[in-house]
């Protein structure tokens, strides 16, 4: 795997991503309830010929760090979110 992948933040579509050959991979977010300062995390992908390979890993990462240095909650309904904000290091971050 390619450890210099670049992580966007794309504000307006609410989403991290890159792309790693050709291919998009994401973690999607949007405002919980409406509420400013909480968000939640609904979506990851990483396309089916790229799984495994730490991609989501390194993009959540990203999203790790964001909320963080943004004081943001979060809400991960997203099944692979819930467990990386269920870590010890990142329990702090939910809401």
């Amino acid at each position: 795997m390619d450890n210099n992948i670049k992580v966007t933040h794309d504000v307006l579509s609410k989403r991290f991503y890159c792309i790693t050959g050709g291919c998009v991979s994401c973690v999607e977010y949007r405002k919980y309830k409406g509420r400013e300062g909480i968000i939640e995390i609904y979506h990851t992908l990483v396309p089916e010929e790229l799984r495994g390979q730490g991609i989501a890993s390194i993009i959540m990462n990203e999203v790790v760090r964001y909320v963080s240095e943004n004081g943001l909650k979060v809400v991960p309904t997203c099944s692979y979110a819930r467990k990386i904000f269920e870590k010890d290091e990142n329990r702090a971050l939910l809401y």
